[in-house]
């Protein structure tokens, strides 16, 4: 006896005796498969009193009746089982939870959501724990996944949005741009309701560029900026140039400084033009001259002012420079005096660095 190449139903052979026999078993084939309706797919042990053409989808591990049946179809017909093994494109309707699912020669998945009482569209819904794949393998983390070399999002007559909401401000809601699955860009919302722009090097370190302010719409740029500042007065000797140590930082946005190792410098963390300021102030005394200057990696001198001590009494003193500095450059402020003994340089002394362009 031969089979039907899909449902496998029985053919009626020349000269057959008793026809009526394949006849009915080809019926009861179809009464079971054709529009597919199942009580359950979650069941590992047969029902004990099973309605007469009652279907269900046997769930994984089954046992007893059921064992080695797995994902099969059991249909109780004439008080027996029987078993049809799914081919790939069967669809089922689950009717305890109102779910049609299709088999795709591996697992049964939701295709459609049912919307109560039987009724509902035949739509992909992932909010129900379905994944969708487009040339590509969908996760229960990134349940819809694309892999394309374009995605449209095309209008429906008139305009178009792309929604991404969070649930908390403390959330993420963003848009992460990777190369190889490593991130290089990101902005969105992150950690708060202001609109951000960051970026990173390599996926772990990340920098802010511009942040936008969600309450006045005021945007700062992230530019590389540091302020040091000195928690005790530091001796200056007679003509000597003496470099200048800063503890104390008043802001710095890109790690220019330490305030324990090599606390004289400030470090360009990356290349371009950079505004120095440097503002000294020298304990009192009447005699000689002052001079700030301004010196890199060391051994380069980018600056110098002197100042006649014109004044007497407290000297405040200021001297600026733009450098063009390469990335790990650093800058140091110095300073020399001629009042014939040592004087202090104050607490209320700064020297200011901030990336003004490429």
């Amino acid at each position: 006896m031969n089979n039907t190449p899909n449902l496998k139903m029985p053919n009626i052979e020349a000269a057959q005796a008793q026809k009526h026999v394949t006849h009915n078993e080809a019926l009861r084939l179809l009464d079971a498969l054709v529009q597919l309706s199942v009580n359950d797919r979650d069941l590992t042990t047969a029902p004990l009193s099973p309605g007469d053409g009652a279907c269900y989808i046997v769930a994984a591990s089954a046992t007893g009746t059921w064992a080695g049946k797995d994902q099969q179809i059991a249909a109780w017909q004439d008080n027996a089982w029987s078993y049809y093994v799914p081919q790939e494109g069967w669809l089922a309707w689950v009717a305890d939870e109102d779910k049609l699912l299709a088999w795709d020669g591996t697992v049964w998945s939701e295709v459609s959501s049912g919307g109560g009482g039987g009724g509902g569209s035949t739509v992909l819904n992932p909010a129900d724990g379905g994944l969708v794949g487009i040339n590509a393998t969908a996760t229960t983390t990134n349940r819809l996944s694309v892999s394309s070399p374009a995605t449209l999002f095309n209008h429906e007559g008139n305009g178009h949005q792309q929604k991404i909401n969070k649930n908390t401000p403390g959330d993420t809601a963003s848009q992460l741009y990777q190369s190889g699955f490593s991130g290089r860009a990101e902005i969105g919302l992150t950690g708060d309701d202001d609109f951000h722009f960051k970026v990173s090097p390599d996926g772990t370190s990340w920098y802010e560029a511009i942040n936008i302010d969600r309450n006045s719409g005021m945007s700062s740029l992230m530019l590389p900026a540091v302020q040091v500042a000195k928690s005790t007065t530091q001796s200056i000797a007679n003509a000597t140039i003496t470099t200048l140590t800063w503890d104390i930082e008043n802001f710095d946005t890109d790690a220019i400084h330490d305030t324990v190792t090599n606390n004289s410098r400030l470090t360009a963390r990356r290349a371009g033009k950079y505004v120095i300021f440097m503002n000294v102030i020298f304990s009192s005394n009447n005699t000689g001259g002052r001079q700030l200057l301004i010196r890199k990696n060391g051994a380069t001198q980018l600056w110098s002012n002197f100042f006649a001590n014109t004044l007497g009494g407290q000297d405040q003193l200021l001297t600026a420079t733009i450098a063009d500095l390469a990335a790990n450059d650093y800058v140091e402020g110095q300073v020399w005096h001629s009042a014939g003994t040592p004087i202090d340089v104050t607490t209320f002394s700064i020297m200011t660095m901030y990336k003004a362009g490429v």
